[in-house]
């Protein structure tokens, strides 16, 4: 039986991983993680044609979550996705509508179950 990770150790596994640098108040964190599950998230960009290697760090953090016994969240848009993300930082950011953060080929094909619940999320945030 393979062995998963508890969650007052999640941040070990982590770090023996590489995926931990630095944490700001580690007591804090560990007494956070010993009093339950805690719910954690990743932010995807919803205007990106596909994921790509530096996504796969958050979604490998959020499996270890997981198997730790917390609830992970992959967040892809939402009013940050609608914000946009200009090339020239001196200009300010363009507003995108619901259907340019839609993921790629949903506007085109809407009879997929993740794309018919990404256009009813982005009209109940709107």
């Amino acid at each position: 039986m393979a062995q998963t990770a508890t969650a007052t150790n999640v941040l070990d596994t982590l770090r023996e991983r590489g995926f931990v640098a630095q944490v700001s108040d580690e007591p804090a964190f560990r007494r956070v993680l010993d009093s339950g599950p805690i719910t954690v998230y990743q932010g995807f960009d919803p205007t990106a044609t596909s994921l790509h290697v530096g996504n796969l760090v958050g979604i490998m953090t959020l499996a270890h979550f997981q198997r730790a016994g917390h609830r992970p969240i992959a967040v892809v848009g939402g009013g940050t996705g609608m914000i946009g993300d200009p090339s020239d930082r001196k200009d300010t950011r363009p507003l995108l509508t619901v259907k340019q953060t839609m993921p790629t080929g949903c506007w085109a094909s809407s009879t997929s179950n993740s794309c018919a619940t990404w256009a009813a999320i982005s009209r109940s945030t709107s």
